[in-house]
């Protein structure tokens, strides 16, 4: 995650040279991430992935309220198009759900709690 959030800050932050350096650590941030999923995969201790994200999403959003009280002098009220932009970046949110919607109402599919192909991520290999 620190390697994605200096690659964002690198392609926001200029342009040029440092742009590449940006999509570079933008990159090596998704290669951490799969790497990552791939071996918390094979973890082993028998915890449910549904209480490790939440735990790791509780831990990830202490983290970046921390770092964000270290900036308290430059925050401001977003302008209106950052504001569109916000918004805009939050929708990407209700990608799923209106995924879901779709495939019920074009495809006629019926939603359960578990997906019959999920059986073999669960069960041990």
């Amino acid at each position: 995650m620190p390697v994605a959030v200096a690659g964002v800050g690198l392609v926001v932050g200029s342009a040029g040279a440092q742009s590449l350096w940006g999509d570079a650590f933008l990159i090596a941030g998704g290669l951490a991430w799969a790497a990552y999923n791939i071996l918390a995969r094979r973890d082993g201790s028998g915890t449910s992935p549904i209480v490790v994200t939440y735990y790791q999403t509780l831990a990830g959003a202490a983290g970046f309220v921390l770092l964000s009280l270290s900036e308290v002098d430059r925050w401001r009220v977003p302008s209106g198009p950052d504001a569109l932009r916000i918004v805009a970046v939050n929708l990407l949110n209700i990608v799923p759900v209106a995924g879901l919607g779709w495939a019920v109402l074009l495809a006629g599919e019926r939603p359960t709690l578990v997906h019959p192909s999920a059986a073999r991520w669960s069960s041990p290999a």
